[in-house]
C-alpha cells in the first residue's frame, strides 16, 4: 500500500502509547493499537477488501492475515492461513450469508461468517481444488473429474444438476465449466469452451444455447452480467463481449439473438431498457447502415437510441480490431447517463435528452456516478457534485468553501478528500451535505482509504501513519 512508514511497528506503538484522539468538530482520527503478541516486520501492510465482503484483511510482509477489531490490529481468528494470492472473493448470498473460499497446502477450506460475532469459522475442508459457492443460491459445488459434486448435510454427493445417463447413472460433461444460477432466466448456466448451456430450474437436462461471440482467442467467463428488462420481459446476459438476449415472458427462457459489444459498454435505465454500444455498427448493416453503434435492446433487435444522431469515429479501414468504448454508459437514477466523444446525454428508456447543465460542469469527460444511501454523486472535473435530478447538480463543499475531489462510501457515512501540493484534507459526512473535517498532519501526502464494514469508519493510510477515521459521535467508537 502507498505511503508505508519505514518503521511500522515503532510508528503504531508510538501512536497507541499517546492514547490521544485528535478531534475536530465532528471528525475524529484514532491511532491503530497493536496486539502485544504481534511483532510486525518492517515494510508495507497490504490490504485486501474482498469483493462485497464484510471484512477487510491486512497482510504482513509474509502474508499472515490480520484484521481490525475495534481500534486494534490483531490476528485473524480463522484457522486457514493462506498467502495473499490464494484469497478468493467473499460470496454474499440473498439470504445474508457470507462465504470465503481459501486454498493452502493442497487443500481447500470454505468458511462462513457468524452473523452475531462477525467472525469466520470453518464450514468444510477438502482436498478438492475446484470448489465454489453459487452467489444466487448459496449452494456449494466442486468438480471431481467428470463429476459435479454438491455439499449437503455435511458431506459431498452427486449434484442434482448432473444429467441422468442412459444407464441411470448421473453424469456431467467433463468439458463443462462451473455452474451458476441466473435468477432472471430461472436457469442454471455453464460454459463448454465458448459454448453456452442452460438448464431451466424445472428441466431434467442441459440444453445448448449457442456459441458466445468474442474477438479474443477464447471467451472470458469469469464474471457474466445479467440484466432484466421488466418492462419488456427481456433478459440480457453479457459474457465477455457477447450480449445474448432472451425472452422471459413464458415459462422458460427463449434465446432471441446475440451481438458483440465493446468492453463494459452496457448499462440499464432503472429496471427498463438496456443500452449497449455495439462492437461495430456493421454487425447489422442490413438494418442500419449508417447508424451509431449506441443501441437500446428490444425484442426485435438492438435498435439505435432515438432522439439524436451521435457521432461514431470510424474504425481503421479493413480492421475490426476492437478499441475502447466510444461512450461511457452509467446508470443514473432510472436513466442511463451517456457521455464521451464530446457529448453528455440522459436516456430515460424512450428519449435521449440533452444535458447542457451537466455538460457545462463536465466539459472534458463524463463524471463517475456513485449511488449511495445518501444520494447520487458525480465526481469529475474539479470536484464532487450531488445530483439533484435531471440536468441539475449542486457542488459538495466544506464550510470554508474547499471542494473535495474524491469520494468513498462506507456503511453509514461518506469520506471525502482533496489532495493538493500543500497536503491532503479529509472530511466525513453522514448525509453528503455537511462535511466534518478529520484532522491530519499538515504534511500528509497521498491518502489511501478503505471502508471498514459494519463500523461506519474508514482505515486511512498515508506517509504520516495509519489510523481509523470516522465521526466522533459514532456509537461504535470508544
Amino acid at each position: 500500500m502507498r505511503g508505508a512508514a519505514p518503521l511500522l511497528a515503532a510508528l503504531l506503538l508510538a501512536e497507541a502509547a499517546t492514547g490521544a484522539v485528535a478531534r475536530a468538530e465532528e471528525g475524529c482520527s484514532y491511532p491503530i493499537a497493536v496486539d502485544g503478541a504481534l511483532t510486525l516486520p518492517f515494510g508495507t501492510l497490504r490490504t485486501v477488501a474482498p469483493a462485497k465482503g464484510p471484512e477487510v484483511f491486512f497482510f504482513e510482509t509474509y502474508g499472515r492475515p490480520l484484521v481490525i477489531r475495534g481500534h486494534r490490529l490483531e490476528r485473524w481468528s480463522g484457522d486457514a492461513w493462506p498467502s495473499l494470492p490464494q484469497w478468493r472473493p467473499v460470496v454474499n448470498t440473498p439470504s445474508g450469508r457470507h462465504f470465503l473460499v481459501t486454498g493452502t497446502g493442497g487443500r481447500t477450506t470454505v468458511l462462513t461468517r457468524d452473523a452475531e460475532t462477525g467472525r469466520y469459522a470453518t464450514l468444510l475442508t477438502t482436498p478438492l481444488s475446484d470448489v465454489w459457492v453459487d452467489e444466487a443460491t448459496g449452494r456449494i459445488f466442486a468438480r471431481d473429474g467428470a463429476d459435479l459434486l454438491e455439499w449437503t448435510d455435511g458431506s459431498w454427493g452427486p449434484s442434482a444438476l448432473m444429467n441422468p445417463g442412459g444407464d441411470g447413472v448421473a453424469s456431467f460433461d467433463p468439458a463443462f465449466g462451473r455452474v451458476r444460477f441466473l435468477p432472471a432466466l430461472k436457469a442454471w448456466m455453464t460454459m463448454e469452451g465458448d459454448r453456452l448451456w442452460l438448464r431451466h430450474e424445472q428441466a431434467a437436462d442441459w440444453e445448448k444455447v449457442g456459441t458466445v461471440q468474442t474477438w479474443r482467442s477464447r471467451v472470458r467467463t469469469t464474471a457474466p452480467k445479467l440484466f432484466e428488462d421488466k418492462s419488456s420481459n427481456l433478459a440480457v446476459l453479457v459474457i465477455d463481449v457477447g450480449m445474448l438476449v432472451f425472452d422471459v415472458s413464458g415459462p422458460r427462457p427463449e434465446f432471441l439473438y446475440q451481438h458483440m459489444i465493446r468492453q463494459g459498454a452496457v448499462a440499464q435505465a432503472g429496471k427498463g431498457r438496456v443500452v449497449v454500444e455495439l462492437l461495430s455498427p456493421r454487425q447489422d448493416a442490413g438494418w442500419f447502415e449508417t447508424a451509431s453503434p449506441l443501441r437500446m435492446v428490444t425484442r426485435d433487435g438492438a435498435w439505435p437510441v432515438p432522439g439524436a444522431v451521435l457521432p461514431d469515429p470510424p474504425s481503421k479501414p479493413g480492421s475490426e480490431v476492437p478499441r475502447a468504448a466510444t461512450y461511457r454508459l452509467q446508470t443514473l437514477g432510472d436513466s442511463v447517463l451517456i457521455g464521451g466523444n464530446g457529448i453528455l446525454h440522459l436516456f430515460d428508456g424512450a428519449t435521449l435528452l440533452d444535458m447542457p447543465g451537466l455538460h457545462a460542469l463536465f466539459p472534458d469527460k463524463p463524471p463517475a456516478v456513485t449511488a449511495t444511501a445518501q444520494g447520487t454523486f458525480l465526481t469529475g472535473g474539479a470536484g464532487v457534485w450531488l445530483w439533484t435530478g435531471g440536468d441539475a447538480a449542486e457542488a459538495v463543499a466544506a464550510e470554508d468553501g474547499t471542494r473535495p475531489d474524491s469520494l468513498i462510501e462506507g456503511d453509514s457515512s461518506l469520506a471525502f478528500s482533496r489532495a493538493s501540493e500543500t497536503g491532503t484534507r479529509l472530511w466525513i459526512s453522514r448525509d453528503g451535505r455537511r462535511l466534518d473535517e478529520v484532522p491530519l498532519p499538515p504534511e500528509t501526502g497521498a491518502l489511501s482509504l478503505v471502508a471498514l464494514p459494519g463500523t461506519g469508519d474508514f482505515y486511512a493510510d498515508s506517509d504520516t501513519g495509519r489510523r481509523i477515521v470516522g465521526l466522533c459521535d459514532s456509537p461504535r467508537q470508544p
